[in-house]
């Protein structure tokens, strides 16, 4: 804060420093005039206040707060003050039991408590993996799916990151469901249209629960991290689960092939992070970069995506327990969105790794993510080969 004078809220996530400076800023340029229809020389002018709630380091408001803080350790006429829910609670004007709910609640964001109540600024402002602006600029997708759309040429990319840790709120199983739209030079549109968040458990339940959603979207492929727990989702999936539904087979290994039986699908992309193909310092590169261009649609806020879903639908969606369960997929990219700012690169050497600044703050879904939309990069890759090669072939036909 700086002293007295005129207040303006930045919020958390619409308020800029363009605006400040070209807006409010300039309208403060002519000094007070006192009682004595001049100047007071020993009244201060162009004071400044400012008030927020703690938010991303990679926001303008955090930006401002360290100007004044450093103004303020210089001695300059400046003053800056931060409390979280400790403060209100010593004098009663908080409830410690009800605070304490919050933060043991699964349902409540640990950023947002963080954020909220302990006055922490969440994630870094430098050497992040994503920003908070490129975030926010993909978040454009206002339908959520679950199932497929019926578009002959959309295709479905399903990306498993599992977790074995029964009871506890924080090893979850994520689920991406990421639509690609194929483009004219081999490549997709890519957009993130599901979410699904659960509790690790058996690894059969687990297989059953993929095989639904591979049959919901009609999946091209489904990708798994098959690095330690995932293995065991492998293994329910290429046997036969008395569900309904054949067997998978695994279409990048073939040590799995011993499993294979005539009807089993071949649809399984066991992914391990130390094979050369699918190198987790790869897979971390191309992450940013399609972020860094925008080369991915997130889904909006649940406010503006169940707007989105009533005019699809066209009617009003009024029923609280139907209300609760669309807006799911729009939370869970919320929390997505929390895990990639919490996350920095590291480069070591020739590799790229992330690190994440509190660990309270899990990334099961940032890695569902990051491999679906390393699966899809490698296929357009292949994609660009096999147009480069029709092409020579037409031009040798030809000649």
């Amino acid at each position: 804060m700086r002293n007295g004078g005129a207040i303006e809220e930045i919020s958390d996530k619409k308020f800029n420093g363009d605006l400040l400076h070209s807006v409010v800023i300039p309208l403060m340029a002519n000094d007070r005039i006192a009682m004595c229809k001049g100047v007071d020389p020993n009244e201060l002018h162009k004071s400044q206040l400012y008030v927020t709630t703690a938010g991303s380091q990679q926001q303008f408001s955090y930006e401002k707060m360290k100007e004044i803080h450093s103004e303020m350790l210089v001695g300059k006429s400046a003053f800056n003050i931060g409390n979280g829910y400790e403060l209100p609670c010593m004098h009663g004007q908080l409830d410690i039991d009800f605070v304490e709910e919050l933060r043991e609640s699964p349902t409540y964001s640990v950023s947002d408590f963080m954020r909220e109540y302990e006055s922490t600024w969440t994630g870094s402002n430098s050497d992040n993996l994503v920003s908070d602006e490129k975030l926010n600029k993909c978040r454009t997708l206002g339908v959520a799916e679950w199932e497929h759309c019926g578009d002959k040429n959309v295709e479905y990319v399903l990306s498993y990151d599992v977790s074995r840790n029964e009871g506890s709120e924080n090893a979850l199983s994520c689920l991406c469901v990421i639509k690609i739209t194929p483009n004219d030079n081999g490549g997709y549109i890519k957009e993130l249209v599901n979410i699904f968040s659960m509790e690790g458990t058996h690894d059969h339940i687990q297989a059953k629960f993929l095989k639904e959603q591979v049959n919901a979207f009609k999946a091209r492929i489904l990708i798994i991290d098959a690095n330690g727990l995932g293995s065991g989702v492998v293994d329910a999936c290429v046997i036969d689960l008395d569900d309904g539904n054949p067997p998978y087979a695994v279409v990048n290994d073939d040590r799995y092939d011993k499993y294979r039986t005539n009807d089993s699908v071949p649809i399984i992309f066991a992914l391990k992070s130390h094979n050369k193909e699918t190198r987790n310092s790869d897979m971390i590169n191309n992450f940013m970069k399609v972020f860094n261009r925008l080369g991915v649609s997130l889904l909006k806020t649940a406010h503006e995506g169940i707007k989105d879903l009533e005019i699809k639908y066209k009617r009003k969606i009024k029923d609280s327990e139907e209300r609760a369960s669309l807006e799911i997929p729009y939370l869970l990219t919320n929390v997505l969105c929390e895990e990639v700012l919490n996350l920095k690169y590291k480069q070591a050497g020739n590799e790229t790794k992330v690190e994440q600044i509190t660990r309270r703050i899990k990334k099961d879904k940032f890695s569902a993510l990051l491999m679906g939309l390393y699966w899809i990069y490698l296929q357009e890759q292949e994609n660009k080969i096999n147009q480069d090669n029709s092409d020579y072939d037409f031009v040798f036909t030809y000649n």
